[in-house]
């Protein structure tokens, strides 16, 4: 008796092609997989990568060199085999991961010079604690943001949600790609998730329980490739980059019916990246922050639970 591999919520959604199915790190994948298909792959890699256990160590390694980089062999990947993208036209896989791309190694250069005036500034605030001098150096040379007196600006909340929006569309690339092309976006997702982890607990920190309530506000900036080109604000149009508007016009082309069903998986993953993110915000113990940002004070640490496979 022939064992079927699709998993059993998923069965009464199954077409034909269950019988070519295969697996990769996102789980089972066919040719032509449905959107219910396409959620548990979504799931399989948000619990693989996104779990508090993979937050929490991220953030305990704050001031190590980050581990994961954009010196992906884009060269040696296969982009031209069209079976290793999967449920999706591969013309608009790739122009969706293009549109990404030549957005997001950019954000860092935007962000350090949104908060550059700290280092030039010495007094501090009673609205913020004090920061340790290993954090500084930190925060400019392995994330590229420095700390502002005055408080976290608004450019902060954008970086998070910014962030937060391309691991989401990452995590929907690789549910809908396989092979090689899979594992060169996870290092791109891995990078991603790096250093969203450590912004975050460094906002958590700094601004306390409100944190949250600010970021949910500033969560209407969700990041789609392919919206229509809009006015930006007269604040966001003097950050906004060339590039950035170089995306918004390419992928305004994408027609409504081809954009509709990727609106709907997006939504569900960005959604659900947040519900992971909100999980493990409630784990963020103040006195173990204090002890990773003030450990000149503190001598408790951030609980460091080492990764598996």
């Amino acid at each position: 008796m022939q064992t079927s591999l699709v998993p059993e919520n998923l069965t009464q959604y199954s077409s034909h092609n269950v019988l070519n199915e295969n697996r990769d790190i996102a789980g089972s994948w066919v040719s032509h997989p449905n959107y219910f298909h396409i959620r548990a792959r979504i799931t399989t890699l948000l619990d693989r990568y996104l779990s508090s256990e993979h937050l929490s160590h991220h953030l305990a390694h704050f001031t190590e060199p980050v581990e994961y980089n954009y010196s992906c062999p884009w060269g040696a990947t296969p982009l031209h085999v069209s079976n290793q993208v999967i449920g999706i036209d591969r013309e608009l896989f790739v122009q969706v991961l293009t549109s990404l791309m030549r957005v997001e190694p950019i954000s860092d250069e935007c962000v350090s010079a949104c908060l550059e005036e700290w280092l030039q500034t010495t007094k501090m605030t009673e609205s913020l604690p004090p920061i340790a001098p290993h954090i500084q150096k930190a925060l400019k040379e392995l994330l590229g943001l420095d700390y502002l007196a005055n408080g976290l600006p608004q450019q902060l909340y954008h970086r998070i949600t910014h962030t937060g929006s391309a691991i989401a569309i990452y995590f929907w690339l690789m549910a809908h790609s396989t092979g090689e092309l899979q594992q060169a976006i996870v290092h791109l997702l891995q990078s991603e998730i790096y250093q969203l982890a450590r912004v975050w607990g460094l906002s958590r920190w700094a601004l306390g329980d409100k944190f949250l309530v600010q970021l949910q506000r500033s969560q209407q900036e969700f990041l789609a490739p392919f919206d229509q080109a809009h006015e930006p604000s007269q604040d966001q149009a003097q950050d906004q980059t060339s590039s950035e508007k170089s995306s918004h016009s390419s992928s305004a082309s994408i027609p409504l019916l081809q954009r509709l069903p990727i609106t709907i998986e997006l939504t569900f993953t960005f959604l659900q990246v947040m519900v992971r993110l909100q999980e493990w915000n409630r784990q963020l113990h103040p006195i173990a922050l204090r002890s990773l940002f003030e450990p000149e004070h503190f001598s408790c640490y951030l609980e460091d639970v080492p990764l598996g496979e």
